[in-house]
């Protein structure tokens, strides 16, 4: 392979193994590599919208198609596995989409192009040593005696993002006992610190216990049966391949769907032996507390959840509205605000008594004043995110730190990346730091947003949900947006700063003031978050007292 001279495209990882071997060759793959000397080949912004639209129309209709045998399922067993699986085949699905088209774009431009896949990374022992871990973390968490919890009781993801359930549910901390989770053999997620799980009653706990239940494993066994006889009547229609692609996905789920099944269970036993009237969520369409859902329906225990981000049209977790037959859904959603409501229920299949506006618990009456961390310096705030299109992702991290290198020289910029919690490793943003040779910038988790807030000087986001919460501080709201689909609406509503392209980045930061529309933040405030007067608890406490 070294003599080949050919263009090259990579399917998969850049590394310097794969690069060494095509040395000699131009390379190309979905994301630019500067170090690598690989080059960027992209889809136009109308054609990865479109892929991305053929994919969300071509999962939902798959599942439209055969819903009969996920009803079947969920008849028999209490668990439609679809939804727990609804989120995650959706990206894979469009990335396959791209996938292809790339190559075949690729092969246009290079007839005589050759496709390399690089070797996917051999988990090893590492990934043993996990599982271990993990189960004698479940066996040490099921040793507590805390006592089972009555009437109504938050549900606290201590495996989510980074935040307190002081920090999550405010004032309702206060108000009602808490159940700790985490999700189940999630190796991608580091352990949280068992000290959250002493004397706490928690999923832990509760499932070691089913798992050691003889009836459990008749259920089971029930379960995989209907599994199967679900999967093959699907298989046993005449397929496209795109319902074949569905499919053979699904089917390479079948132990994680036996896993959920097991905490299905174990919920659905605990809140059975309980006196809990109800429950609260947050994040809670996201599979491994959609399985709690189905438990608390099973048990006659009512679900409220409290929106914990952006919601958007094509948001996944949220967007059930083009199913014949909308998953199950919580009793009420508490949103931030009547936009919300709206998406909810034109986009999600939710009913407008489904949802409620009160504001956001994690938002203070009013923001403190503001202050400059360098006085001889604008700070700019560049929230991150763990965006699914990975190229995508690289990119805007990249013209970022290329924008500000580019500004090195006026020494008027001060750059902080604000990682979302969900990207652990601040190796990545180091690497593509050098990756481009800048060094001017620093990587802040630990601080407390709101400190954040008042001393940076303009916020840099696609469409994180910090960028929501900035807008109470009337400060400029930079929105990366290249394939022009304003996720988060921040542009469409007049208070986000439309960027396209690294020229378009650069351009807005030459300018000499930043100005923010005074009328359209407010209205964005008042539209998005209810109120920002502090009561949000209350009006929630008043709700749940009336039900």
């Amino acid at each position: 392979m070294n003599n080949e001279k050919g263009p090259v495209f990579i399917e998969g990882e850049v590394n310097e193994e794969i690069v060494g071997r095509l040395k000699n060759c131009p390379l190309y793959s979905a994301t630019e590599n500067k170090q690598f000397n690989v080059s960027a080949f992209q889809l136009g912004n109308n054609l990865e919208d479109d892929l991305k639209q053929k994919a969300i129309d071509e999962v939902v209709r798959f599942y439209n198609r055969f819903d009969s045998y996920f009803l079947y399922l969920e008849n028999s067993t209490g668990l439609n596995v679809w939804f727990l699986e609804h989120f995650r085949v959706n990206f894979k699905f469009i990335e396959r989409l791209k996938t292809q088209e790339l190559k075949r774009a690729f092969l246009a431009a290079h007839p005589h192009g050759k496709i390399i896949q690089s070797p996917k990374k051999v988990a090893g022992s590492n990934r043993y040593k996990r599982f271990l871990k993990e189960v004698f973390f479940i066996i040490r968490n099921s040793l507590n005696r805390s006592r089972k919890l009555s009437g109504v009781v938050l549900v606290h993801n201590e495996g989510g993002p980074d935040f307190t359930p002081s920090e999550l549910f405010g004032e309702l901390a206060n108000q009602f006992q808490i159940f700790k989770i985490r999700s189940l053999f999630d190796f991608k997620r580091r352990l949280p610190k068992r000290s959250a799980f002493i004397d706490i009653p928690n999923s832990d706990s509760i499932f070691l216990k089913t798992l050691l239940s003889p009836g459990t494993w008749f259920r089971v066994k029930r379960f995989r049966k209907a599994l199967k006889n679900s999967f093959q009547g699907i298989k046993n229609q005449e397929l496209n391949p795109i319902e074949e692609q569905l499919l053979i996905h699904l089917k390479t789920k079948k132990t994680y769907f036996t896993l959920m099944y097991l905490r299905y269970l174990s919920f659905q036993n605990y809140f059975q032996s309980s006196n809990i009237d109800s429950i609260i969520l947050s994040d809670e369409n996201s599979p491994q507390q959609k399985v709690i859902q189905f438990a608390a329906r099973k048990a006659s225990v009512k679900v409220f959840a409290i929106q914990h981000g952006a919601i958007y049209n094509n948001h996944f977790g949220y967007t059930f509205g083009k199913y014949t037959h909308p998953p199950i859904l919580p009793n009420l959603t508490f949103t931030w605000g009547e936009y919300y409501n709206e998406v909810l229920v034109k986009y999600g299949g939710y009913k407008a008594e489904q949802v409620k506006a009160v504001g956001s618990l994690r938002k203070s009456a009013t923001p403190k004043q503001s202050k400059t961390k360098d006085k001889n310096s604008i700070v700019v705030l560049f929230a991150t995110q763990p965006i699914p299109n990975e190229a995508l992702r690289r990119q805007y991290l990249k013209d970022v730190f290329l924008c500000f290198l580019a500004l090195e020289t006026d020494h008027t910029y001060q750059l902080i990346v604000r990682p979302h919690p969900n990207e652990k490793d601040d190796q990545y943003f180091i690497n593509v730091a050098n990756e481009v040779g800048f060094k001017n910038y620093s990587i802040e988790r630990n601080v407390a947003m709101a400190d954040q807030f008042n001393y940076v000087d303009v916020l840099i986001t696609a469409y994180s949900t910090v960028g929501a919460e900035f807008v109470e501080y009337f400060k400029p709201i930079v929105v990366l947006d290249y394939l022009e689909e304003d996720i988060a609406g921040y542009i469409e509503e007049g208070v986000g700063i439309a960027v396209h392209s690294r020229n378009e980045l650069m351009g807005v930061f030459e300018r000499p003031i930043l100005k923010v529309d005074h009328q359209k933040y407010n209205q964005f405030i008042s539209s998005f978050f209810h109120s920002a007067d502090g009561k949000t608890a209350d009006r929630i406490l008043n709700v749940l007292k009336g039900i």
